[in-house]
């Protein structure tokens, strides 16, 4: 079984109704890279720093990327860093920006969809059905496109009838 949202987007506790759908060990262990890689570039921009969550997990992210086995991820990571435009007092850099692979964070959120589309109809989703994938810093329920997604899920046929979320 596969957690959907996975469960390392998470802080502990984790929600105690995470939804799992079937998956083999393969398909599983297929997603952990790119999950893993999303998890890192969310916790470590610099508009996350004040959620409760990344603050959370921040620590045990950079225990993990020490690790001797992490070493490559690491310095995957670190190869795809420059510094930012931001300066201090000295004119120097103050901190470095990740250039985020877009296509390993779209893979995850297309996991995401797939499950979560398992859960609420009880069917896979065909391979070749259209995904599209977006995402907006500072999101919240406010938000036009939060209450356009809202409309959307609303009108869909499919859906169960119960509350939008988990």
């Amino acid at each position: 079984m596969d957690h959907v949202p996975p469960k390392l987007l998470f802080a502990s506790p984790y929600p105690p109704n995470l939804p799992t759908v079937p998956s083999c060990r393969d398909c599983n262990a297929s997603f952990q890279k790119d999950d893993e890689y999303t998890r890192v570039v969310a916790a470590v921009d610099y508009r996350a720093a004040h959620h409760e969550d990344v603050k959370t997990k921040l620590p045990a992210i950079q225990r993990s990327l020490a690790r001797p086995d992490a070493k490559a991820f690491a310095d995957y990571l670190d190869s795809q860093t420059s510094p930012t435009k931001t300066l201090d007092l000295y004119g120097r850099p103050i901190a470095n920006a990740i250039e985020v692979q877009q296509p390993r964070v779209n893979a995850t959120g297309k996991r995401i969809i797939r499950g979560l589309y398992y859960v609420e109809a009880k069917k896979t989703l065909d391979l070749d059905a259209r995904i599209k994938i977006g995402s907006k810093a500072g999101l919240d329920a406010s938000d036009p496109m939060a209450l356009q997604f809202a409309r959307v899920y609303r009108a869909c046929s499919e859906r169960r009838d119960r509350a939008l979320g988990y």
